[in-house]
């Protein structure tokens, strides 16, 4: 469809049992990402965010505890 405009974001979803969240945690800010938000059970992470806008790739990762 002509007109269209898509952000250039990947969403990713990532389940886990919650013992695991720490070291997740850990590996992601090692690479770059920044958290974003937590509770107990979930915690979002963003990366490809710039003080002067969007990266050419941005990525959002959702970290949940796995039921």
């Amino acid at each position: 469809m002509s007109g269209i405009w898509a952000k250039p974001i990947i969403d990713i979803l990532l389940e886990a049992p919650s013992s695991d969240h720490q070291k997740i945690r850990d590996l992601l800010t090692g690479h770059g990402y920044i958290c974003m938000s937590e509770s107990r059970t979930r915690t979002d992470f963003n990366k490809g965010y710039t003080p002067s806008g969007f990266a050419e790739r941005v990525f959002h990762l959702h970290l949940r505890e796995v039921r």
